[in-house]
């Protein structure tokens, strides 16, 4: 039992020691609720790397009203974001889709609402605003954090073992 407790406390230190940030590295955004002045509506995501201040992956659609449907993904269109994570902008040939936030990206709660009067989709010809809408986090541990994790469950696993 003395030996289980060592361990339990060797263990205790190990996850205490790891680190472990306010937020993951990378961030991946889902849009929620998404709509847009001519009645069509955005769903899809982006992952969103804190570290480096950019989009590493999307896949956005915009859809219905009366305006052209359109799709953003890393394949057919650029993505970057503003120096302070406030706005993400995916542009393509014809058509820039700007979203801007409540927070940054890297630093703001799990759900962040988006600035209506400050995110719109430019297409040729024509132009919509967005009137309501948010994104919600998903994020996945550093890996540091994750072997932390594992390292701590093996200690364990190990005293349990050899106790039996």
């Amino acid at each position: 039992m003395k030996h289980f407790r060592t361990l339990l406390f060797a263990a205790a230190i190990l996850i205490a020691g790891a680190p472990h940030p306010a937020r993951a590295a990378t961030i991946t955004w889902f849009l929620e609720n998404v709509g847009f002045s001519d009645g069509s509506t955005a769903t899809g995501s982006f992952t969103y790397d804190s570290g480096y201040a950019n989009i590493l992956n999307y896949n956005i659609a915009v859809s219905g009203g009366s305006l052209s449907s359109e799709t953003y993904n890393a394949t057919q269109s650029g993505a970057y974001t503003s120096g302070d994570s406030y706005t993400a902008t995916f542009a393509q040939d014809t058509s820039t889709l700007a979203l801007s936030f409540e927070s940054p990206l890297d630093s703001g709660p799990d759900t962040i609402a988006l600035k209506t009067g400050q995110s719109y989709e430019n297409l040729f010809p024509g132009n919509r605003s967005v009137t309501s809408g948010s994104v919600a986090i998903v994020s996945s541990p550093e890996p540091a954090t994750a072997f932390a994790m594992l390292g701590a469950g093996g200690v364990l696993f190990a005293l349990r073992r050899r106790r039996q």
